[in-house]
C-alpha cells in the first residue's frame, strides 16, 4: 500500500466518546487536522484523546468549548502541529451533546 490521504467523519448522535480513527497494523498516521463543528444553538464541550496501542488514555486536548454555530480545529493554536499516531493507536473524541460534527484529515503511511 502506498501513502494515502484519508478523511474520517462522524456526527455524534448523543453525548459520549467515539472512536474516530484506529490506525491499521504496519501503518503510522500523520493527523493534520481535527475539526469539530457545532451546528447547534448551544455550546458543546469537547475533549480529544488517543489510546496508544489501544489501551490507556493520552490527552491531546483535555477540554475545549465549541461555541454555538462555530467550529474549532483541535490541532491549531496552542496544540499547533500534526499529531503522529502509530499502529493500533485509537483517536477518540468525547462530546457533551449530540450533533457535534467531526472531520479528521490524516496521511496514512504504510511501513511495509
Amino acid at each position: 500500500m502506498a501513502n494515502l490521504y484519508k478523511r474520517y467523519e462522524t456526527v455524534f448522535g448523543g453525548a459520549g466518546t467515539t472512536n474516530i480513527l484506529t490506525i491499521p497494523d504496519a501503518t503510522n498516521a500523520v493527523v493534520r487536522s481535527i475539526i469539530v463543528a457545532n451546528p447547534t444553538a448551544g455550546a458543546i464541550d469537547v475533549e480529544c484523546t488517543y489510546s496508544p496501542s489501544g489501551t490507556g488514555t493520552v490527552y491531546v486536548v483535555p477540554s475545549v468549548e465549541v461555541a454555538a454555530a462555530s467550529y474549532v480545529d483541535l490541532l491549531s493554536g496552542k496544540v499547533a502541529g500534526p499529531l503522529i499516531l502509530e499502529q493500533t493507536d485509537i483517536l477518540k473524541i468525547t462530546s457533551s451533546a449530540a450533533n457535534l460534527n467531526v472531520t479528521v484529515s490524516a496521511l496514512l503511511i504504510d511501513r511495509n
